[in-house]
């Protein structure tokens, strides 16, 4: 009986990765979305919305694995935020066209607000997100649940006190991607 069972497992694993997405894949794309952002600047902290914009590039290492790049623009309680992260994903795939892809990414983020640049560090990591692909070319993604955090460090007037901005929350996002 256990090895059934683990003839049975081998062979799931096995179909899922046959039909995945293959190495040498690649794709350029975009998501936009809305995001509620707790934000905590020293001794102030507060909630905003937040909108961000990313478009993205990215290339399957091997089946299964994706590498990219993406540069995002998002607004948040007044505060303007660019990030350059590469990021990865790992695709299980649920069914035909349907994979869940949960991933991470890390890079470097720019932030400003009334005149003060701020540099820092962003951090996403995707929980839940999902892509549909009808087509060999098309495929649409939405993360339904991913923790966004960009840490800005700033010294207004060259004074050696420094305030620390520190932004958190859940991005749902929905986006494209066209496959080469």
């Amino acid at each position: 009986m256990k090895r059934l069972f683990i003839a049975a497992a081998a062979l799931i694993l096995g179909c899922s990765a046959a039909s995945a997405q293959n190495k040498g894949d690649m794709y350029f794309g975009g998501y936009t979305g809305l995001a509620l952002q707790a934000i905590s600047t020293g001794e102030e902290s507060s909630t905003a919305a937040a909108f961000a914009f990313k478009p993205e590039f990215g290339y399957f290492v091997a089946n299964n694995w994706r590498l990219g790049v993406s540069a995002e623009y998002s607004i948040s309680g007044g505060i303007h935020t660019i990030t350059a992260m590469p990021n990865f994903a790992y695709y299980l795939r649920f069914c035909d066209g349907l994979y869940y892809t949960p991933g991470a990414e890390i890079g470097f983020a720019l932030g400003a607000t009334e005149g003060i640049t701020m540099p820092g560090v962003g951090m996403v990591f995707h929980a839940f997100s999902l892509e549909f692909r009808p087509s060999k070319r098309f495929g649409f993604s939405a993360n339904l649940l991913s923790l966004n955090i960009v840490a800005l460090q700033s010294s207004k007037y060259n004074i050696s006190s420094t305030g620390f901005n520190f932004n958190i929350g859940l991005n749902p996002t929905i986006g494209i991607k066209y496959y080469f």
